[in-house]
């Protein structure tokens, strides 16, 4: 493993373990009233507001897009990056924690199988069995818990669970795509036009669905809640996961970002004071093990 691999993997771990701020404080969220796309927008929000002075100042050049670029850009936004934000929050309202995780890493399968058409990357058998390993590590506590299948099988939230899996594999792709050169805009580029057009889509979705009169129920301390899953959930999560892109090819970056399920754990124990049963620390023994066969498994194929 050379040392750009292994800091692009490390980078990636970070993003999962930044990314495991979202379950408990998004389920604490929604328990306390708020509504879904209103964190998802604001976490957008957060980004642009944080992201787009920077930019204009030190690097002006990453906010020209050519005209042609526009319409993928719009689908991006719409289809990777509020998608992605959104259908997470929502399946946490639909369905418990543990069955939301589990349709969420889906994703790195769908990954896996989309790397041989959009970056040209061939998964390795090691990428598909350590792939099975963290999806039953995933699945475990769901199953080991008397709780958690209850409202697992809702089709709302089957729907939003699954989006925001499909969403996220894509972004992972096209940030692959993007970080190796492969793409004529830049991952700077595409980070931030992606939430400027995610921040479009949710908006347009919140005017015309549940509107905006939550806003003012919503206390200081969450909207400071939502401040900070703008900032590290999003903001600094997705940055370190694109830059980490430029050196581990998608499909074994998806999988490297489970580990954001052992924070979760850890920090639902602390924050929403829910300790881990057995089954939970022996889905964790699962990941931890899928990861560590992940990492020395060698980049993926070439098309």
């Amino acid at each position: 493993m050379d040392r750009a691999y292994r800091k692009g993997l490390l980078l990636v771990f970070a993003a999962g373990l930044l990314w495991a701020l979202i379950s408990p404080a998004g389920k604490g969220l929604i328990q306390a009233g708020v509504e879904p796309p209103t964190v998802a927008f604001f976490r957008v929000v957060v980004v642009l507001l944080l992201s787009g002075p920077y930019l204009l100042l030190r690097k002006r050049e990453a906010l020209v897009v050519a005209p042609s670029r526009l319409l993928f850009l719009l689908f991006y936004g719409g289809f990777g990056v509020a998608a992605s934000y959104v259908g997470y929050m929502m399946s946490l309202r639909w369905l418990s924690v543990p069955f939301a995780l589990l349709l969420h890493y889906t994703f790195p399968l769908m990954t896996l199988v989309g790397a041989a058409f959009i970056t040209g990357e061939r998964p390795l058998r090691p990428q598909v069995f350590a792939a099975g390993l963290i999806l039953s590590g995933v699945a475990f506590p769901m199953f080991g818990s008397g709780a958690a299948l209850s409202g697992c099988f809702s089709p709302p939230g089957l729907f939003w669970g699954l989006l925001a899996a499909l969403a996220m594999a894509l972004q992972s792709l096209y940030g692959r795509l993007s970080g190796k050169g492969g793409s004529a805009i830049s991952t700077v580029t595409l980070f931030f036009y992606a939430h400027l057009f995610a921040a479009f889509w949710l908006g347009l979705g919140k005017s015309l669905g549940p509107g905006w009169a939550d806003l003012g129920r919503i206390t200081a301390g969450q909207w400071a809640l939502i401040g900070a899953l703008g900032i590290f959930g999003s903001l600094v999560a997705y940055a370190i996961f694109y830059v980490g892109l430029r050196d581990v090819d998608a499909s074994t970056a998806s999988l490297a970002a489970t580990v954001e399920i052992i924070g979760g754990v850890v920090l639902t124990a602390f924050l929403l004071n829910q300790m881990p049963q057995r089954a939970e620390v022996a889905g964790c023994l699962l990941i931890i093990t899928g990861l560590f066969l992940n990492a020395r498994s060698p980049q993926s194929a070439k098309a």
